[in-house]
């Protein structure tokens, strides 16, 4: 069976999505992972920015002097250029995870927060490779992460499905990117709260609601030297 034009069908619920929460007041709980609290982020990209809630508070903690958003809807990102008109630094435009129209090298800092799930598979790796393409230094990247890749229908919109994988070896796979720090966390629907597991919990992510609700956050430094040069007298 082939696959619904997910990414396309995303196009919709980007603006679903923003719109739902474009006006929400509360500002949630920044996690900021150690391996970047003390480095200098001049440059953020925020794939996948929602209400741009996110990214103002990556911007005010690092103060960052560009600050730039997208989402897929045209519709959705003019709300959010609406609601952040008077904030300085903040930039918010349209474009796919897989398609973006930046430079290579251009942030110092790319993020990804609870949306590689929503990608369709086709536009997968393309997406993963353009987020590390664009990164000049640091690449974050969270997401629903099981011990073992499912997927699941989405509650939304009948025929897409959401897609919980790990992505870390992929990223890996590229060979220069460095990783930095792994957190790991569920959120229990019942009270909102977040558990952070320790390598000895990872079994609780199968069998149970926490593989459902469970969590993983990677830091990976973008480091080209990673892959040595070796020449044809090496062998």
């Amino acid at each position: 069976m082939k696959e619904k034009k997910q990414t396309e069908q995303f196009n919709l619920e980007s603006y679903r999505y923003i719109s739902s929460y474009i006006d929400d007041k509360e500002k949630p709980d920044l996690i900021i992972p150690q391996s970047l609290k003390s480095k200098t982020i001049e440059t953020i990209l925020d794939v996948g920015c929602g209400n741009g809630v996110f990214l103002n508070n990556w911007k005010n903690f690092f103060s960052t002097k560009r600050a730039v958003g997208i989402e897929p809807s045209i519709d959705g990102i003019k709300l959010v250029k609406k609601k952040w008109q008077k904030e300085k630094g903040l930039n918010f435009q349209s474009s796919f995870a897989h398609n973006l129209p930046f430079e290579s090298d251009s942030f110092d800092l790319v993020t990804a927060w609870s949306v590689l799930h929503w990608i369709g598979r086709n536009e997968y790796l393309q997406s993963i490779g353009e987020m590390i393409r664009v990164c000049s230094k640091y690449l974050l990247i969270m997401d629903f992460v099981a011990k073992k890749n499912y997927r699941t229908p989405y509650s939304h919109a009948k025929g897409l499905y959401t897609y919980k994988q790990d992505f870390e070896n992929l990223i890996n796979a590229s060979g220069i990117m460095k990783k930095l720090e792994v957190m790991r966390w569920w959120v229990n629907p019942q009270n909102g709260k977040v558990y952070f597991l320790k390598k000895d919990d990872l079994d609780q992510f199968e069998g149970n609601n926490i593989s459902y609700y469970a969590r993983k956050l990677v830091v990976y430094e973008k480091d080209y030297s990673l892959l040595p040069v070796k020449n044809e007298s090496d062998f």
